[in-house]
């Protein structure tokens, strides 16, 4: 474990890009070096959302790596939705190291609605140039389409783990 959340932030009638991290226990940076050929990087985040009863628009996260490398996940809100439960899990894969370093990955998100619930997922559509000999910001952000008071998104946990690929 890398990172684990002790307070998230709120969104909330806002249409702006806004990171979901405050304060934590690690760090949110990959060290120059620090993330070997095959690792993965998994970044895991929750918390609650509410909507507004009309025209709530759409939530974006992005889950990034640097500057170089963006998961975004774009979701359909459903209407009056008060505090239900949402989830996003964001992997990466370093694929090449170095200079000319590269990562590959794929996003999956989860909105509870009531007794349903709602899935997404994307990827990259190619591995991406990162390279590996500099260090790295991990974030997640937010964004609603829809300002509106009602629209809130709260992180309450996150946490980040690097899953180190063994050689027999």
């Amino acid at each position: 474990l890398m990172y684990s959340a002790l307070t998230g932030k709120t969104i909330q009638n806002s249409t702006a890009e806004t990171t979901l991290f405050d304060t934590g226990v690690g760090t949110l940076v990959i060290a120059a070096d620090g993330w070997p050929l095959g690792a993965v990087l998994e970044l895991c985040c929750g918390g609650v959302y509410s909507t507004s009863a009309g025209g709530p628009g759409k939530l974006t996260w992005r889950a990034k790596v640097g500057a170089e490398a963006t998961l975004p996940l774009e979701m359909h809100l459903p209407a009056g939705s008060p505090l239900q439960p949402w989830r996003v899990t964001a992997r990466w894969v370093r694929k090449a190291t170095g200079g000319s370093g590269t990562l590959d990955g794929a996003i999956a998100g989860v909105l509870q609605i009531g007794a349903t619930r709602s899935e997404g997922d994307d990827k990259l559509s190619a591995p991406v140039a990162a390279p590996s000999n500099a260090n790295k910001t991990i974030d997640l952000t937010g964004q609603f389409s829809v300002a509106n008071a009602a629209n809130l998104l709260r992180m309450d946990y996150a946490w980040l783990r690097m899953l180190r690929v063994i050689t027999p």
